[in-house]
């Protein structure tokens, strides 16, 4: 089974239809294979609920969380002691870049899991070492 790790850019592209990346959030899991699995870290479902909800209304947020939660293909995925001190190290480490701590989150685990794509319209991911950002 193919893992990827779904950034809060992904979420919010796929729960505002006037998010300019919408349709291509949309076309991409439409192509992607039967079986992958798309791993949402707390952080990045905290960020996304937040982003929604000053988007999009709190009954919004609360929707799309109540369909991530559901879902097959969405997991949550709860970072450990153990993913939280790698994502501080990261966060300490590239101090010359502009990445969140929730977009250190998902380098960290990406790392720890062996994960290589990143389902994201952040640019940020397009520097980061060993994962590509997809679509």
């Amino acid at each position: 089974m193919k893992q990827i790790l779904c950034d809060t850019s992904a979420l919010v592209a796929l729960a505002d239809a006037d998010d300019p990346y919408a349709e291509l959030a949309q076309e991409f899991l439409r192509d992607i294979p039967p079986g992958a699995v798309f791993i949402v870290p707390d952080t990045v479902f905290g960020e996304a609920m937040a982003t929604i909800k000053r988007r999009l209304g709190a009954a919004a947020a609360v929707k799309v969380g109540q369909q991530l939660r559901k879902s097959e293909r969405f997991r949550s995925y709860r970072l450990s002691d153990e993913d939280e001190g790698a994502t501080w190290d990261v966060f300490c480490h590239y101090l010359d870049k502009e990445w969140s701590y929730v977009d250190c989150s998902l380098l960290a685990l990406a790392r720890r899991q062996k994960i290589t794509a990143v389902f994201a319209f952040d640019h940020h991911f397009e520097r980061m070492p060993g994962v590509t950002r997809v679509p």
